[in-house]
């Protein structure tokens, strides 16, 4: 039997709640529709790469306002994929310098 694997994105949640936007107002700041967010959050779905580029870029301003100033890739919003099964990493994970600053806070 093949094993079903899927990629996270928990990291986008958690960053927009450290970001202090929420849903509604990265919906506006990045163009992405709420419900796409939502999905994407709860792991329901995967963005296009191209709006991932909008949510990060989103995030990325609403640090600067803060007085941060951490940029947010792509890659910082999508966890390694994970095995269905077991919820297990299936590669090595790779953090991103610049959101791993984030965890200070």
């Amino acid at each position: 039997m093949k094993r079903e694997k899927r990629a996270r994105l928990t990291r986008l949640g958690k960053l927009r709640a450290k970001s202090g936007l929420t849903l509604q107002e990265l919906a506006a700041r990045s163009g992405v529709a709420p419900k796409t967010i939502t999905l994407a959050e709860n792991r329901h779905s995967l963005p296009y790469n191209s709006t991932l580029s909008k949510l990060a870029d989103a995030l990325s301003s609403a640090f600067e306002e803060k007085g941060l100033s951490t940029r947010v890739e792509v890659e910082d919003l999508i966890e390694d994929e994970t095995d269905a099964d077991t919820n297990k990493p299936t590669k090595k994970s790779k953090d991103a310098g610049n959101v791993s600053q984030l965890a200070l806070l």
